[in-house]
C-alpha cells in the first residue's frame, strides 16, 4: 500500500520536472526527469520497507558502486557501432559484467559491523 503512495507521488514529480524542464533543456529534461522521479521513487520504497525488514549496506563499498556504475554508464551511453542492434551486442557483455560485479560488491560478504549503515531505525 505504501508503495502506490511514493508510486503517485513520484508520477506527480515526474509531470510537473517535465512541464518545468522539458520546454528549456529537451529530450535532456525529459532524461533528467525521469533520473530524479525513480531515485525519489525508489528512496521512499527503500526506507518504507525498512518497517517490514531492516536492510544493512555497507556505506563505502555503496559508494564504490555507484561510482561504478555512473562511469560504466557514462561508458556506454554513445552508440559503439552504427547499427542499434550490434553496438547492444557488444554493450551486453559489459553491463552483465558490471551487474555482476555490483551485486557481489554490495552483498556486505564479511564487512565490518562498524562500516555498515543502517537504513530506518537502527537495531
Amino acid at each position: 500500500k505504501l508503495s502506490v503512495f511514493w508510486w503517485l507521488i513520484g508520477g506527480l514529480l515526474s509531470i510537473l520536472l517535465n512541464l518545468e524542464l522539458v520546454p528549456t533543456l529537451s529530450i535532456l529534461g525529459a532524461a533528467i526527469t525521469q533520473i530524479i522521479s525513480i531515485a525519489f521513487i525508489s528512496l521512499g520504497i527503500l526506507f518504507t520497507s525498512q518497517t517490514i525488514i531492516r536492510l544493512r549496506l555497507n556505506g563505502g563499498r555503496l559508494m564504490v558502486a555507484l561510482g561504478i556504475i555512473v562511469t560504466v554508464g557514462i561508458f556506454i551511453a554513445s552508440p559503439w557501432h552504427e547499427s542499434p542492434l550490434i553496438s547492444l551486442l557488444l554493450k551486453a557483455p559489459v553491463g552483465i559484467t558490471v551487474s555482476i560485479f555490483v551485486v557481489w560488491l554490495i552483498a556486505d560478504i564479511g564487512a565490518k559491523e562498524e562500516s555498515t549503515i543502517y537504513f530506518g531505525d537502527s537495531y
